[in-house]
């Protein structure tokens, strides 16, 4: 399987599938930039945040780790793709909020409401759809 299999797949295909990227994306991380990595997150956590499911406990974790392991900037277009990633993803509060506390960008107000709005430990993707 390569990255650009996805392009086989529906365009918002199962969890399943999207976590076997995800996990082929991890995995292939240290044949990339850490930039080029994120972007295929990104771009992967759009397509989780519309399963309307929450990823597995163990694709959050592993996401979550290599975000943490592999922060190589504050600039608000890297913290833009990591907040973005953090909420796709349903991660952890804790990481979101370090990242949003650097962030100045655009979008700030919104990423706030994304945390405010948030019940429990982790970012609710869909807190928006609950309204």
């Amino acid at each position: 399987m390569k990255f650009s299999d996805l392009d086989s797949h529906p365009e918002y295909p199962d969890k399943q599938v999207i976590e076997d990227f995800c996990i082929l994306v991890l995995q292939e991380s240290e044949m990339e930039t850490v930039v080029e990595t994120l972007d295929k997150l990104r771009l992967l956590g759009d397509k989780q945040w519309h399963t309307y499911e929450l990823p597995s406990k163990d694709l959050q974790t592993k996401i979550r780790q290599w975000l943490i392991n592999n922060w190589i900037s504050n600039t608000d277009a890297y913290l833009e793709a990591l907040l973005s990633t953090c909420i796709n993803f349903a991660l952890e509060k804790e990481l979101f909020r370090k990242a949003l506390d650097l962030y100045a960008g655009k979008h700030k107000t919104e990423f706030e409401a994304a945390l405010n709005n948030s019940q429990g430990d982790h970012i609710d993707p869909w807190w928006t759809r609950k309204q």
